[in-house]
């Protein structure tokens, strides 16, 4: 049995990041604190010698998030239907399972209501602990999306790199703008996942459940090796006690993309991707967008962030039309007092 949660969400309306892996900070606790060097050998072995992890405190971004590359909110475009669907029981008695290997996953496998598809995935939540606490940040391998459940499972429709998780919580991922591949839903169920990039040892943080026996059917699933090679197991017909603490929380696409600061119902990302001049200086945002909020961004008015073009051959040629002429002091009179 499913259990939802619907509240309303201000579509698209997400905090700027940047570099390879963010998460909440405690209020007291320094960037120091919280990077350990195990994080920042992962980061490196996994993306090269120049990756980065950053740590922000809640005060800059109220939920934690995880990326690859440059990302950006859109602007809120008026209000949607957020619903969360979980298995699991809250709070239950949480009980952690280490003992997962490099590549291996955990996931869980649901639908929601028949009347809200399509549907639209913008958060996906991990239920993380040890059995003492305490036991500090993981930086894991993906987040995943896959269409249909255990019968049907291939390649993920969507993932994003680098999770940070933190012992002892729920950790929910704001995914919206984020990843390859699509998080859409048409309809039926689907399966989000967490793969591994730590193999566990006793007492690591780990995935936890809700300890009370599991959900029918194979909705609580690993993909693991138990001595037949890697695949997908029904979790519970291997011995697992209980429900996977994991959640999705998605609107319907009805609303139009939670990531569409232009206002045209199509994905931000999507669009960039198809058209990828639409992003001259590649940071994840349409150049449209930018310009407009920034309109400084583009002193010469011509469309194009003044960054991405190439330097003037004519310093008095404001205009950019190859002639130094009165359309230029006009344009600098009309720019004439103080700056903002």
């Amino acid at each position: 049995m499913h259990s939802t949660r619907t509240k309303t969400r201000a579509a698209g309306a997400i905090a700027a990041g940047a570099v390879l892996a963010i998460a909440g900070l405690a209020s007291a606790q320094s960037a120091d604190d919280f990077i350990t060097p195990k994080m920042e050998a992962i980061a490196k072995a996994r993306y090269g010698p120049d990756a980065k992890i950053i740590a922000i405190h809640p005060a800059e971004s109220p939920s934690a998030k995880t990326i690859s590359g440059h990302f950006a909110g859109s602007a809120a475009r008026g209000s949607c239907p957020e619903t969360r669907i979980d298995i699991f029981t809250d709070p239950g008695t949480p009980t952690s399972v280490p003992g997962f290997g490099i590549g291996e996953e955990c996931a869980v496998t649901l639908t929601a209501p028949p009347g809200d598809y399509p549907i639209e995935i913008v958060k996906i939540g991990v239920g993380w602990a040890s059995a003492g606490g305490g036991g500090g940040q993981s930086l894991e391998d993906q987040l995943r999306i896959y269409a249909g459940g255990i019968a049907t499972l291939g390649a993920p429709q969507w993932f994003v790199d680098g999770p940070v998780l933190t012992d002892g919580a729920n950790n929910e991922f704001d995914i919206v703008g984020i990843g390859t591949g699509s998080r859409i839903i048409n309809s039926g169920a689907f399966t989000i996942s967490l793969k591994m990039a730590n193999a566990q040892l006793p007492g690591d943080p780990a995935p936890f459940h809700d300890g009370d026996g599991c959900q029918s059917g194979a909705q609580n699933l690993i993909f693991g090796d138990i001595g037949l090679g890697l695949q997908w197991f029904d979790a519970c017909l291997i011995g697992l006690g209980g429900d996977w603490a994991m959640y999705a929380v998605y609107i319907p696409t009805s609303c139009g993309p939670a990531n569409d600061c232009d206002g045209n119902g199509m994905d931000d990302t999507d669009e960039i991707a198809m058209n990828p001049s639409l992003d001259c200086n590649s940071n994840g945002q349409l150049d449209s967008c930018e310009i407009e909020e920034t309109p400084g961004l583009d002193m010469n008015m011509n469309g194009v962030i003044d960054s991405c073009e190439p330097p003037p051959t004519c310093p008095g040629d404001i205009t950019g039309n190859g002639v130094v002429n009165s359309a230029d002091l006009a344009e600098l009179l009309g720019l004439w007092g103080p700056c903002p």
